[in-house]
Order: C-alpha cells, then sequence, then structure tokens
C-alpha cells in the first residue's frame, strides 16, 4: 500500500485525531493545576480574614464548678486531690440572631457573621452527690459558673450575666498555651447554691465567627432559635432542625433537644473548653456559599475531552463529506482555543458572576471557531453546524454544572444521546472504502 494511501486512510486519520486529543490534554492539566493554585490562594487569604474576625465559634450552655477534696492513701501515706464537681443546666432556652456580611481582600470575598447571643435557663441542685453510686449528699463550701467558648478574640461584648436576677462578675480565663479557648466564669457565694431553690441564670453576649457555628448540647432539655440573613444553610451534626424555613436571603431554624442521660465527666478539670463537653451533643449550621467559583470551573474542565473530542469528531466528518483534507496544525488550533477556554473562564469568573464569565468565554471560543471554520472549509453550511454544534455543547456543559444533584443523569444521558446520533449518522458509511486523497483539495 502506497504511503499515500495509508496517510489518507480514515483509520490513520482517526489514530492522528486521537493522538492530538492526548497531547491537548498537557495543557490542560496545566490550566487545571493553575485553578488549584488561585483555589488554595483564596483558601489561604480566606483562613487568614477568619483568624483576624474569629473562626467557627462554639456555643453552649454555662456549667456549675463545685470543688471537693478526694482522701488517697498510697503507701500509707493520706492525700487529698482536689476534683470538680460540673453540674448542666436542667433548662436551656437558646436565642441567636446572626448577621452575615460579606468582606474584601483584594479579589477575594469572605463571608463574615455576628452573632447576638441570648441563653437563659435553670438549675436544680437538690440531686447532686459526690459519684453516681453515692447517695451521701453533696457539701456545697464554694462554687464557681463558667460558659465554655472558643476563640478569645472574638467575644466582642458580654452585656450581662446573672444569677436570679443578681449581676455577676464575668471573668476570663484562657485555656492552653496558645491561648486558642477562652471560659467566662465567675465565683458564686454557696449561699446562692441553695438546694431548696430552682435558680435562675441569664447570659448575653456578642460574639464574631465565620463559616459555621456549632452548638453543644449540655442541658437535660434545651430550645434553640436562630434567625439569620443568609438564604443557604447547610444543618449538619447529630441533631437536625424540627422546623426551619429558608427564603432567598434568610432562614429560620428552631430545635428542640432532650439529653435526659447526658452528664459532664473530666472531674479533674477546673475549667472547661467545648473540646471537654460531650461530642455526642454536636450540631450546628454552615453558611454555604452558593457558588464557590473555583469549584465550578474545576468542574468545567473535567469536559475538556468531551468538548474537544466532539469537536474533532465534527471536523472528520465534513473530512469525510467535502473530501477535503485538513492539516493536524488546524485541529490543534481549535483544540487550544477549547483549552482557553477555561483559562479565560478562570480569569473572568475571579471578578465578575460566574454566569457572565461563562457566556463571556463560551461565546468568544464559539465565535472564533466559527470564523476560523468558515475560512479553512469555506463552506457557510459546515461552518454554521460547527457553530451550533458548539453553542449546544457550551449550553450543555452548564446545565450540568448547574444541576449538581443530577449531573451524572444529564452527562450520562447526553453522551449516550451523542453516541446515538453519531451512530444513526454514520449507519450507511462504508468505512473500508472512505480514503480522502492527499491530492485532493488541501487548505493550507
Amino acid at each position: 500500500m502506497k504511503l499515500g494511501n495509508i496517510v489518507g486512510s480514515s483509520t490513520f486519520r482517526v489514530f492522528t485525531i486521537t493522538g492530538l486529543i492526548l497531547i491537548l490534554l498537557i495543557p490542560m492539566k496545566m490550566i487545571e493545576s493553575l485553578i488549584r493554585e488561585r483555589g488554595n490562594l483564596y483558601r489561604q487569604v480566606n483562613d487568614e480574614v477568619m483568624a483576624s474576625w474569629g473562626k467557627d465559634q462554639w456555643i453552649t450552655g454555662p456549667v456549675i464548678s463545685l470543688p471537693y477534696l478526694k482522701q488517697n492513701t498510697e503507701q500509707g501515706i493520706w492525700t487529698y486531690d482536689t476534683l470538680y464537681k460540673h453540674i448542666r443546666p436542667r433548662t436551656l432556652d437558646i436565642d441567636i440572631s446572626i448577621d452575615t456580611q460579606l468582606r474584601y481582600r483584594s479579589i477575594y470575598e469572605v463571608l463574615l457573621y455576628n452573632a447576638h447571643v441570648k441563653l437563659n435557663g435553670t438549675y436544680n441542685l437538690s440531686d447532686i452527690s459526690y459519684n453516681d453510686n453515692e447517695s451521701t449528699e453533696f457539701e456545697i463550701i464554694e462554687g464557681f459558673i463558667q460558659v465554655p467558648m472558643g476563640d478569645p478574640k472574638a467575644v466582642k461584648e458580654i452585656i450581662t450575666f446573672t444569677w436570679d436576677g443578681i449581676e455577676l462578675e464575668k471573668n476570663p480565663n484562657f485555656l492552653g498555651t496558645n491561648k486558642q479557648d477562652v471560659t467566662i466564669f465567675s465565683e458564686i457565694d454557696p449561699e446562692m447554691l441553695n438546694r431548696e431553690e430552682v435558680h435562675k441564670f441569664s447570659l448575653e453576649y456578642i460574639i464574631n465567627g465565620s463559616g459555621e457555628v456549632n452548638f453543644i448540647t449540655n442541658s437535660t432539655q434545651t430550645r434553640l432559635q436562630l434567625d439569620a440573613n443568609w438564604g443557604f444553610p447547610g444543618f449538619y451534626g447529630n441533631y437536625l432542625p424540627d422546623v426551619h424555613s429558608i427564603d432567598n436571603d434568610k432562614f429560620t431554624a428552631r430545635w428542640n433537644v432532650n439529653e435526659l442521660l447526658g452528664g459532664i465527666g473530666h472531674d479533674t478539670v477546673q475549667y472547661l473548653s467545648p473540646d471537654l463537653l460531650s461530642p455526642q451533643s454536636h450540631y450546628g449550621v454552615r453558611f454555604v456559599q452558593s457558588v464557590d467559583t473555583y469549584q465550578q470551573v474545576m468542574r468545567s474542565a473535567k469536559y475538556a475531552v468531551l468538548i474537544i473530542s466532539l469537536a474533532f469528531l465534527v471536523y472528520f466528518f465534513t473530512e469525510i463529506m467535502t473530501r477535503l483534507y485538513l492539516h493536524p496544525i488546524q485541529y490543534i488550533l481549535v483544540g487550544g482555543v477549547n483549552c482557553v477556554f477555561y483559562l479565560l473562564l478562570l480569569s473572568l469568573a475571579e471578578h465578575i458572576n460566574f454566569i457572565y464569565a461563562y457566556l463571556v468565554s463560551a461565546g468568544a471560543s464559539v465565535l472564533i471557531v466559527t470564523l476560523y471554520s468558515l475560512s479553512i472549509l469555506k463552506s457557510r453550511r459546515y461552518a454554521a453546524v460547527i457553530f451550533c454544534l458548539l453553542g449546544a455543547l457550551y449550553s450543555y456543559l452548564y446545565i450540568t454544572l448547574n444541576s449538581k444533584a443530577y449531573a451524572l443523569v444529564i452527562g450520562s444521558i447526553g453522551l449516550f444521546g451523542i453516541l446515538s446520533l453519531l451512530m444513526y449518522l454514520t449507519r450507511d458509511v462504508d468505512w473500508n472504502r472512505v480514503n480522502p486523497k492527499i491530492t485532493i483539495k488541501t487548505t493550507p
């Protein structure tokens, strides 16, 4: 078989086009690496702003801590250890109003919030014993009330802290060598811890945070009400809200949690942090940003092989129908435009809304490829086919990107439909006789 017949055969052309697609995967990998790099830079800036303002916050009720001495005997030596009886509230009502706001650093957008927290509840000290197996009445000689919290610099103001209507002195205590946690505590006179009374407390404070707000139920019965001016909440944890309402720019949620068998251990620890409370009672809400630009661009880049392959496939069938031999460089240029589309999308999406960035990038790519096809194919009809195909492909890609729950279904059906259409259109083609010859008109 002559070399010209081999080069001009449809089989050789298929292998050549496949090789070109594989070559174009190299710049696509570089573009995907750039997308990841820009995404990491955004997350780094996001973390820096959150660290300055306040990260995700922990909200829980106050804890009464009563110290006592425990006698030990080791090798005939009597010693005393100071232990602490940590008592959780009987009831706890939490009312939180959250005001979200967007802050900017350079081109990056960071979502922050300011939370106004109100805590009200009751204590009953009538059934305190030294341990679960002892009925000996606990002797209250001193005590203090503490509120485990998170990031100390995020606490903007403690408005009120009362016990049975009496204002308590508010003292912060930093925990750990890095001062990553803080406990607000106040000493309570033993006379204020009467066993025969139901004691009431209230606490109101303002705190900054970002990302999410976490709750730890440390009372027998907790009622939580949360209102926020953000329309994209993500609830998680061991308890989902009993009732919630979500609008475009706000949401409300209500929890009613009963923890009848819960307790607080750590009797050797004087001051508690959120990490020392029961992880089984952890739940909360995440403030989800509706569009993650870098995630959207990366998802679209995963479809690059499909877009390039289908564009090349149209050019290949155009060769068959027009008996026109296109040079591999022309394939590379068309494929290169489709690669640059993702780079253009990334750069624009960092400055404008993703949908507008996508429209501009896709429109520019379709237009330049259509004009180029008109020039090399010398046919308005085939250039129109290229225009319609690429427009449909980019539209299909956008629909898939915005259908998170049904992306796999849409992608599978779309790919199946494309293959079915190709099989139908080529059902009568005799591939053994399809050999565009080199001597036929060649486009420079």
